[in-house]
């Protein structure tokens, strides 16, 4: 969905397989209803620098919270979050273990991952996770100040 340097393969790729669909950009307030129409998210960080692989893309939450399955890179938190709610599986980087990844994915299992993505994203909001933010906060005040 969008647009980018990429557009031209996605659209190529779209029109030789029936299972990837090429979206223009929509606006922001209408993203969610076209993510929950997905069957698989798919997070594509590349491991360029230290930042990317210890990010946790705001991607992984808006597919878990729009209550469909996880594919991402096994980057640290990205992994702990997949893993840990069982909402979906971790890729190695090369696009043929993508592929062979993706093409192995059964409706059943991906429905059961998509349902364990409705069950965490309950969990996974800022108001069930400020509480870490500001204790993290406290001690570093703490640890500043000794």
């Amino acid at each position: 969905m969008g647009y980018g340097e990429l557009e031209p393969l996605v659209r190529e790729a779209a029109s030789r397989c029936s299972r990837i669909h090429f979206h223009e950009a929509v606006p922001p307030d209408q993203l969610l209803q076209y993510t929950t129409s997905a069957d698989v998210g798919i997070c594509g960080v590349e491991n360029i620098c230290l930042s990317y692989y210890y990010a946790l893309p705001n991607k992984i939450m808006e597919y878990i919270h729009a209550g469909i399955a996880v594919l991402s890179p096994d980057f640290p938190e990205m992994r702990k979050v997949v893993l840990e709610n069982k909402c979906g599986w971790v890729h190695e980087e090369s696009t043929d273990s993508i592929r062979t990844q993706v093409n192995n994915l059964t409706k059943a299992e991906i429905a059961e991952k998509a349902a364990n993505s409705v069950v965490a994203r309950s969990s996974l909001t800022w108001e069930s996770q400020e509480h870490v933010l500001i204790e993290a906060y406290q001690s570093a005040i703490a640890i500043s100040s000794e």
